[in-house]
């Protein structure tokens, strides 16, 4: 069962951008019981559209997620599930519903990447390319998946992982919410946590600029939260900075009980 969890976020502009489009979202939920340990709600939102409308984008989307704040969510995982994605269907409407209003936002979107950790349990919910991570016995895995041409591509066997790196159509997104484009499907899955998990939720401002093995790496190192946070977006400015870049690093401990 979960105990206590820890986790630290950060964001930066990056080096090249003068705005941040990038935004997180870190939500305590209600507990069916006062004894409960905390249920919390991880989040990285990544604007899309140029200037500031991406900027209101990521902004809507973690303001809606805020919302919970106290509020009763499904504790089963299937009924969370549920509960996940028709939160997510409603941000996009929410976020077309805007950019109607304001012709000048119609271009605007962002990436969604949540995280719901429960007494026993994790959901994920993600549209984009926003990346949740999870170490565990010393080993990286990557739970979501890119939404995007070159991922496809990968998935199609046209381009290796390799290639994909450099390829140009690598941030071309085929999924996002609030865009003109309809939105069909939100990946949304549950999965059992164990004590020692440590969790990352980061933009593609950290994923372009430090390879995986880097990631791998620095999560691994042995470090405080502060610290491991620390040393991640150290080394996405360092390899350039050519993006916003955000983060969510969590770790969860065994409860005492």
């Amino acid at each position: 069962m979960i105990g206590s969890i820890r986790y630290h976020a950060d964001s930066h502009v990056g080096l090249k951008r003068s705005q941040n489009e990038d935004c997180y979202s870190i939500v305590e939920l209600e507990s069916e019981n006062a004894s409960d340990e905390k249920r919390l709600v991880f989040a990285v939102a990544d604007g899309i559209g140029g200037h500031e409308f991406g900027e209101i984008a990521s902004r809507m989307a973690c303001e809606r997620l805020s919302r919970l704040q106290g509020q009763e969510v499904p504790l089963e995982s299937a009924r969370c599930e549920t509960f996940l994605r028709a939160l997510f269907f409603s941000i996009d409407l929410d976020l077309k519903r805007y950019a109607a209003l304001h012709p000048e936002c119609l271009h605007m979107g962002t990436t969604l990447s949540c995280l719901v950790l429960n007494r026993d349990s994790a959901i994920v919910s993600h549209v984009g390319d926003s990346r949740i991570y999870r170490l565990r016995g010393g080993s990286m895995e990557q739970l979501t998946t890119d939404h995007t041409f070159v991922q496809e591509m990968i998935d199609m066997g046209e381009v290796t992982p390799g290639g994909a790196k450099h390829h140009p159509l690598r941030n071309v997104l085929t999924r996002a919410m609030g865009t003109q484009e309809r939105l069909e499907e939100i990946d949304v899955f549950s999965f059992e946590v164990k004590s020692a998990d440590r969790f990352l939720l980061c933009s593609d401002g950290l994923t372009d600029m430090v390879s995986g093995e880097a990631i791998a790496s620095i999560l691994n190192g042995g470090k405080d939260l502060e610290s491991t946070a620390r040393e991640l977006m150290h080394a996405a400015i360092q390899n350039g900075g050519k993006d916003n870049v955000t983060l969510v690093a969590i770790d969860v401990n065994a409860s005492k009980s």
